[in-house]
């Protein structure tokens, strides 16, 4: 019978061990190789258990390669298609992905469409919280993302806003950091699509401490497509909570790069806020004349809801200040030129302005308070005037404005004026009424319009209580003076810059008295026979009861005036009555001269605005 000795038990447990090690090893190795030959689903289960966790999910990917130095995915679908990407890749040291640090990640056709206002046209997935989004971050740090081909769709009423940004960031500390950003956003903008290009030196994205979402830019430059205009230095901040979306703009400037520029660089800072689904908005922009420090502003508060794309808001600017010798408008705006270099009074905009799927409803009131300013016809001064604006392009006005002045024109002494008028798109000035004092009396035209280039233009003045003096002086007469009040109405036409009073009649309103002491007695008196030579006796000193002045100009500017008398001299046969029936020669051109600068003085200043528009 065998015996077992005590001293073999060790040797059997020496030879087990290893045997069992061994097949441990092979089993590790197994395990390992099975768990590398299934490392991309293995791997697409962590990722999207990973990116769940963080508040991005339904998650969704399609992973093609994974080792240790990195990974590629293709087909990423974060929030249930709200945020995809084309093809993701990232590059790691293996120790360091314990602590979520990435040396690279690298995104090529990403597509971010957050949900749209209620009520656009797209049908957007449910929209991701900010608090969701910060939290998106999380602990993890990436030293370098580069994006290529990102797009951010927005959609409106309007339509679809779309942008476009590529650009270097890095992540840590729970904050996305940028450097040479571009991005380059397209949308309509009142039945338009527009363009604009943004270059961010510096963009920061991270939680705020509200809960919600901050994204900060410094020294951003934009330059819209197609104009001359290019913002610079912007410095703005975004505030993304779950109650409320806050936007601030700090000062940049804004700069028209055409010579001459249409206006002197801008100084311009705003805010905004989203809530209860209506954005409001506040903004400043300043300016500062060319060669002086006299600054103007101009202010504008409002709201706007993007689910009836409506709103309104209140707008200042100005007022203007401005003196001859002084600060003169192209100063601020120095396309004007020499148009309106000599421009004195304050200038003032004010009103609302509305809109609704693109259309602009405003009502803006220019005032004009003791301005004046020259034509090459006339002078103007004390313009006062309250001008309503019922469309901004071309600038057109409801019926009814009013403005008052005083002129001076060709000599003649300063007279007030008073016009009635509508800008209308189509007929230009429309003039329904305009009375000039004159010589003691007033000068009314009846309706009429004026165009920029129009070259006919068809009125008739009615002279009241016109004195009888003032308007032989006009007639210039040698030797003719005479005193009482003139009533009556002379047609007035403009054809081819060439003005000319039609046959009309003046008629004295009451007695008068009529002197005649030239050495040049007119070759014409009819109906004085004989007399001839009491008449002439007669005419020095003329009290008459009746006067009529019958006034019919010929095509050079030279008329004939048809005095017609009756009364009596006094110290004449005993003031016998006589009835004489005058012919005068005169030159009509002097006559004209005040109704022609006027209405020069008006086509000019449209031309002059019309300039200024373009």
């Amino acid at each position: 019978m065998a015996m077992n000795h005590p001293e073999q038990q060790p040797d059997r447990g020496r030879r087990v061990w290893p045997i069992a090690s061994a097949c441990l090893a092979v089993l590790a190795l197994f395990g390992a190789a099975a768990i590398w030959e299934y490392r991309l689903p293995l791997g697409t289960w962590a990722i999207e258990g990973l990116l769940e966790r963080q508040g991005m999910g339904p998650v969704r990917l399609v992973l093609d390669r994974l080792d240790w130095s990195g990974l590629h995915a293709r087909n990423l679908v974060l929030k249930g298609g709200q945020l995809t990407v084309a093809e993701l890749s990232l590059a790691y040291a293996a120790g360091k992905l314990v602590g979520l640090h990435l040396d690279e990640l690298k995104a090529t056709g990403l597509r971010l469409a957050p949900a749209g206002p209620a009520g656009s046209r797209a049908e957007p997935a449910p929209s991701l919280s900010p608090a969701a989004a910060a939290s998106a971050f999380g602990g993890a740090r990436i030293d370098r993302i580069r994006l290529e081909d990102a797009k951010l769709s927005l959609p409106t009423l309007s339509g679809m806003n779309v942008a476009t940004l590529s650009g270097a960031f890095a992540l840590s500390a729970g904050a996305l950091e940028g450097a040479s950003i571009t991005l380059d956003v397209r949308g309509p903008v009142a039945g338009a699509t527009h363009a604009l290009s943004l270059t961010i030196p510096k963009l920061t994205i991270g939680p705020d401490s509200g809960g919600g979402l901050k994204l900060q830019v410094a020294g951003a430059t934009a330059m819209p497509a197609g104009l001359p205009w290019l913002a610079e230095g912007i410095d703005a901040e975004l505030v993304w909570r779950s109650e409320r979306t806050m936007a601030s703009l700090s000062a940049g400037t804004l700069t028209d790069r055409e010579e001459p520029p249409l206006v002197a660089p801008l100084r311009v800072s705003g805010t905004a806020s989203l809530a209860d689904a209506h954005i409001d908005f506040a903004s400043r922009i300043e300016t500062q004349a060319i060669g002086s420090d006299t600054k103007a502003r101009m202010e504008v508060k409002g709201r706007y809801d993007p689910v009836t794309d409506s709103g309104s808001a209140i707008m200042t600017l100005g007022p203007f200040e401005f003196r001859r010798g002084g600060v003169q408008p192209p100063a601020f705006f120095p396309r004007l030129g020499h148009d309106f270099a000599e421009v004195e009074g304050r200038i003032g905009l004010a009103g609302s302005i509305g809109w609704r799927k693109g259309v602009m409803l405003p009502h803006l009131i220019l005032n004009l308070d003791d301005v004046g300013f020259d034509t090459s016809a006339a002078r103007f001064s004390r313009v006062n005037a309250t001008v309503a604006f019922d469309e901004l392009w071309p600038p057109t006005t409801p019926s009814g404005q009013r403005v008052s002045a005083t002129v001076e024109a060709s000599g003649l002494p300063p007279s007030p004026l008073h016009a009635d008028f509508k800008l209308d798109r189509n007929a230009g000035l429309i003039l329904s009424r305009i009375e000039l004092g004159f010589a003691g009396g007033r000068i009314i035209a009846s309706p009429f319009a004026i165009r920029p280039g129009a070259t006919e233009i068809d009125t008739t003045l009615r002279f009241e209580r016109i004195d009888l003096a003032d308007a032989l002086n006009l007639l210039d007469v040698t030797g003719l003076s005479g005193s009482g009040k003139l009533d009556g109405e002379l047609p007035l036409t403009l054809i081819a810059q060439r003005l000319k009073l039609g046959s009309g009649k003046l008629t004295a309103s009451e007695p008068g008295v009529l002197s005649y002491r030239g050495d040049k007695l007119p070759k014409e008196i009819a109906g004085a026979g004989r007399e001839v030579a009491l008449a002439a006796r007669a005419l020095e000193d003329f009290h008459y009861d009746a006067l009529s002045l019958a006034i019919s100009e010929r095509d050079d500017g030279e008329g004939t005036i048809l005095l017609a008398l009756r009364g009596s001299n006094p110290a004449v046969l005993d003031g016998q009555v006589f009835n004489l029936n005058i012919k005068l020669e005169s030159n009509f051109d002097r006559l004209a001269d005040l109704a022609l600068s006027a209405l020069a003085s008006a086509e000019e200043l449209l031309q002059r605005a019309e300039r200024s528009l373009k």
